[in-house]
């Protein structure tokens, strides 16, 4: 990971959830997708404008299993520059969700990136549109959930300068609208 310049202090720093699917597509320099390109482009970022990384115990099975080299090196700098944050135990709000989720598998193999989600700054990156749109449709009933912006690098057109301005609020890309953009 080539160093970059220093941004500005006064750029947001934000806790954010990145989903497995993101670590299993993040590729190399040399690597010649366009896909690969997009999801390192989106973890240089994090690292880069010094946001953290957040997981629960179920996402990090999920990263140990489906990390490609570029994400596990990614993690490992992270973690170094102490930028990896646990997501705290269970709560009312995670049996919540996991009992809204039940009506959808989509929604119960994911409902973990929602509860690392509302325990940090509402952020999630993840290409998994049927989980984004499961977890709206079951979840977005309850306080909060409707806020959480869900961006996709494969779809999203500027996941990276979003996350170099800080990640803002982005109401287009927020679980409550329901629809990809």
């Amino acid at each position: 990971m080539p160093p970059t310049p220093r941004l500005p202090d006064s750029v947001p720093k934000r806790r954010i959830v990145v989903d497995a699917d993101v670590a299993r597509s993040a590729g190399m320099r040399r690597s010649a997708s366009d896909l690969a390109a997009r999801c390192r482009d989106c973890l240089d970022a994090i690292l880069d404008v010094c946001h953290s990384v957040v997981m629960g115990d179920e996402l990090k099975r999920q990263w140990r299993k489906h990390k490609s080299r570029y994400s596990s090196l990614w993690l490992v700098s992270m973690t170094q520059r102490g930028k990896y944050r646990e997501v705290a135990g269970a709560t009312a709000a995670e049996t919540e969700f996991e009992s809204a989720a039940q009506e959808s598998a989509a929604a119960r193999k994911d409902v973990h990136l929602l509860i690392a989600a509302v325990g940090s700054d509402g952020i999630v990156i993840s290409r998994d549109d049927k989980a984004r749109k499961a977890l709206a449709k079951c979840c977005g009933h309850i306080l909060g959930v409707a806020d959480i912006v869900w961006a996709c690098p494969e779809h999203h057109v500027g996941v990276v300068k979003w996350l170099e301005q800080g990640a803002p609020s982005k109401p287009e890309w927020t679980l409550g609208q329901g629809q990809a953009t």
